[in-house]
């Protein structure tokens, strides 16, 4: 089952219930617009060279709720501008505070109006290479470590089938043979 393109959300396709308002959304077919998306995802998982698979999906939270609109029949869709924006990454909650106290702190009067601060573009702006490139390395550790766990899971699932198996025969050998 697809998950959630962003590294840190934990979001599934099919374990997460529509009760929970969680949709999942494919990328865009416009290139123009994938590439945006697939450039801010990159940026979220430090990975420069990431590329969407055709199941890739981004779940509906790091979208902005202006970003929805519902069908005639109550589905919930994308607007066409739509772009991931919320929740992408670990660092993103600390530079979300800087920005809230700085907001906080005394505002200034200005002639230019300022447009919507896209945070994603503020990730990471004060790691040095080392550290983006320590970052990348620990959490392509980190998805290695998570599939042998899961490996290791299903291995252990599937010897305790045999060993059960096993025992049924054992049990009554004479009914299997013939």
């Amino acid at each position: 089952m697809p998950s959630c393109a962003i590294p840190t959300c934990k979001n599934v396709v099919g374990l997460q219930k529509k009760k929970d308002g969680i949709t999942f959304h494919v990328f865009p077919a416009d290139e123009k617009r994938k590439t945006e998306w697939t450039k801010i995802i990159q940026r979220a998982r430090l990975e420069e060279f990431w590329k969407p698979s055709k199941r890739s999906v981004v779940c509906s939270m790091h979208f902005d709720d202006k970003y929805f609109y519902e069908t005639k029949r109550g589905f919930r869709r994308l607007r066409k501008g739509a772009f991931p924006n919320k929740h992408l990454a670990m660092a993103t909650t600390a530079s979300e505070l800087c920005i809230e106290t700085s907001k906080n702190a005394s505002p200034v009067q200005s002639n230019s109006e300022i447009g919507d601060v896209n945070i994603s573009d503020l990730d990471y702006i004060f790691d040095t290479p080392k550290k983006a490139k320590l970052r990348s390395q620990l959490r392509s550790k980190k998805l290695i470590c998570k599939t042998h766990v899961r490996r290791i899971k299903t291995l252990q699932q599937k010897n305790k089938r045999l060993v059960k198996k096993e025992r049924i025969f054992k049990k009554c050998p004479n009914e299997f043979e013939k």
